[in-house]
């Protein structure tokens, strides 16, 4: 249940206003009161307990005014109202993945794919009023169709409106990269916009937003899965040090060969010994680094 922020200090002021219920004593009557907070937000508070209490207090000062008890008595249920309103408020959401890879399943049916070191926000009103999310790092959307609600990314450098699609996102502090792997996603920046289909990458900036070559490693990060065809040695280090969060050396005349490999779900231990089944090299490991050497094509 959402509250207005100033709504229920404002209605139970009003009602104090047009209903008083202090008796010639200076007392409230606790029941009334519970029954205005219940009718209007359909809860009940212990407005008698929460009474008791300040009568307690304000009983040793009974030769003061009258006026004094009908404040006390206000500022009695204005403060049971203000304790419910923080209580039952809802809060962003905040999902963090430090070291590990983790999912996010959101109210809408929409799945997220949280990469490591990766942060997603998301919006208190989200399936409400709105699908809207915020991310640092990167992570994998599958979106659930509304039209009615378009689901909307936010990144610090552009904004990524969906209607139901697969995608991937990546941050940096001075770029966001989009990768369609279904569907259709709108990338908007700096007041110029691009839609993209699958298959298809973009990166924004301050500056623009460019459309870019893609290939199916754009997520292997996701699926754990590596394709290259007829592509050089230094891409499939970059692509295998990358995946598995290692540094891997090697030997300039390496560089150029070209390979046709392929590795499903392998360690990295895997699949340096396929990629040497394809080419001659000596894998070295020392310190978590690894290198490769050899005499090259």
């Amino acid at each position: 249940m959402t509250f207005d922020k100033k709504k229920i200090a404002t209605h139970l002021s009003k009602k104090l206003e047009d209903n008083p219920t202090i008796d010639s004593d200076g007392s409230l009557e606790a029941k009334e009161a519970n029954r205005m907070f219940s009718e209007s937000y359909g809860l009940s508070i212990d407005a008698e307990q929460a009474w008791n209490n300040v009568e307690g207090r304000i009983s040793e000062e009974a030769s003061r005014p009258n006026w004094f008890l009908r404040i006390a008595a206000s500022v009695s249920i204005l403060a049971i109202a203000s304790i419910a309103y923080f209580i039952l408020t809802p809060s962003e959401e905040v999902y963090t993945a430090e070291k590990s890879i983790i999912p996010v399943d959101l109210v809408d049916g929409s799945n997220i794919t949280l990469n490591k070191n990766s942060k997603l926000v998301v919006d208190p009103k989200f399936g409400k009023q709105n699908r809207s999310v915020f991310l640092e790092g990167e992570a994998f959307f599958e979106v659930e169709s509304n039209p009615e609600k378009p689901f909307i990314a936010n990144t610090e450098n552009g904004v990524i409106k969906v209607l139901g699609t697969s995608f991937n996102i990546e941050t940096t502090k001075s770029t966001t990269e989009v990768f369609v792997k279904s569907g259709i996603v709108e990338v908007s920046a700096n007041g110029e916009s691009l839609e993209i289909t699958a298959g298809q990458k973009v990166i924004s900036s301050s500056d623009n937003i460019q459309l870019m070559d893609s290939d199916e490693n754009e997520i292997s990060w996701q699926t754990r899965m590596l394709v290259f065809d007829n592509d050089p040695v230094s891409e499939v280090v970059s692509r295998l040090s990358e995946l598995h969060g290692v540094v891997i050396n090697y030997d300039d005349n390496l560089a150029n060969c070209m390979v046709t490999i392929k590795f499903d779900n392998k360690s990295l231990s895997e699949s340096l010994k396929l990629l040497r089944k394809i080419i001659p090299i000596k894998i070295q490991k020392k310190n978590q680094e690894y290198f490769l050497s050899g005499e090259g094509c």
